[in-house]
């Protein structure tokens, strides 16, 4: 009976630990310089006079599950704020995997956040597309280029989808995160109550 009373405060303990433990998302792939830097002054622009859609690939080295997809995007239409919407896909742009909605409302540029609902898992060593577009007439929008000289595949449905990846194309600002993992320190911390707690059990067990 002592036994299943302490394994019973030891899972209670585990669930208490477990659901106020610390997280962070890992960093996946980034354009961004040292904190979160970037071109605030120069980008492409989407929408009306610009190209209806820019996008930007990225390629995993391991498997991960989505947690959000950070750009850096300023408006430059009429509407404030402007309608951005994003959109996840696959190399050939056929699979979509999710789509985001996000407002840009102003100017100067800032740093926006698309956090996933559905989550979905990508696989290591494939290349993948984020894709910005203009949904509405007036919601135009700069994606503000990186400024740590990174180039990238870029593609730019203006004037018909292309690939380019020269030196000078700079790559667009942006960040892919996976899923929160518990932080190390609170690993360490939750072991320790684990073990302290199986040990208070085995004493009582010998008594």
């Amino acid at each position: 009976m002592k036994i299943t009373r302490a394994l019973a405060i030891v899972f209670a303990f585990s669930l208490l630990v477990l659901s106020g433990m610390p997280a962070y998302a890992g960093l996946v792939y980034s354009t961004f310089g040292p904190g979160n830097a970037y071109d605030m002054d120069t980008g492409y622009t989407v929408g009306l006079n610009g190209s209806q859609q820019v996008a930007a690939a990225f390629q995993p080295l391991s498997d991960f599950t989505l947690y959000s997809i950070n750009f850096a995007a300023s408006r430059v239409g009429i509407n404030d704020p402007s309608v951005v919407t994003v959109r996840l896909t696959d190399v050939n742009a056929n699979n979509i995997f999710e789509t985001f909605t996000i407002s840009v409302d102003g100017y100067p540029s800032d740093i926006y956040t698309a956090t996933s609902v559905v989550h979905p898992t990508l696989s290591a060593n494939q290349v993948y597309w984020v894709v910005l577009s203009a949904p509405n007439s007036g919601d135009t929008f700069s994606w503000n280029w990186n400024n740590q000289s990174i180039t990238g595949w870029y593609r730019n449905s203006g004037t018909g989808w292309e690939d380019l990846n020269y030196p000078g194309v700079w790559a667009p600002a942006f960040a892919v995160n996976s899923a929160p993992v518990p932080i190390p320190g609170a690993l360490v911390l939750f072991g320790s109550g684990l073990l302290g707690l199986i040990g208070i059990g085995r004493k009582r067990f010998k008594k």
